[in-house]
């Protein structure tokens, strides 16, 4: 197998119906901040859509666990280019699901206001402990699990043990 050096994740956008609650639920939940609010249209080069280019306008807000760097964006056309029609409450992955995981150091806060702010709990804060990557030892992490108010599985993580951290490709 080749080894691809020099690649990173930078972040993660999801394309939503309703784009204010959610930015409010992260924010609240997670206690993100927006760090880029845009609207574009009728480029219909990206992103790629099934309709007319005048379909394409959109809006774009990015949230930044550090204030700077953009980790999760949200997107709302203004007319979307799909059916709009609301989906029924989730209550299981599916299909193409994504699992967006977060890490915290305050799991129950995090659960307490992800529950207050209509998200709907899954899994509360249990231990689940995992091999680690070189087998040697077990690491225990608290875990929970929701979907946001717009269906999306979230999947957060309190480490319970220190453990070496993953060298950055750019090191």
């Amino acid at each position: 197998m080749t080894v691809i050096t020099g690649s990173l994740l930078s972040r993660i956008s999801v394309v939503v119906l309703d784009i204010d609650p959610l930015i409010d639920f992260y924010r609240w939940t997670f206690g993100w901040e927006v760090v880029i609010d845009a609207e574009y249209g009728g480029d219909a080069d990206f992103p790629t859509i099934a309709g007319p280019p005048e379909q394409a306008t959109f809006r774009i807000v990015y949230l930044s666990d550090d204030q700077a760097t953009p980790r999760i964006g949200f997107l709302a056309y203004t007319d979307p280019p799909f059916d709009p029609a609301p989906r029924p409450p989730r209550t299981a992955l599916g299909d193409r699901d994504v699992i967006l995981a977060v890490s915290t150091d305050d799991i129950a806060g995090v659960v307490e206001r992800a529950a207050a702010a209509g998200a709907e709990i899954l899994r509360g804060p249990s231990v689940r402990e995992y091999r680690s990557l070189d087998g040697s030892s077990v690491q225990r992490v608290y875990m929970a699990s929701f979907f946001d108010p717009d269906g999306h599985y979230v999947e957060v993580n309190q480490e319970l043990d220190e453990r070496p951290r993953s060298p950055r490709l750019d090191s």
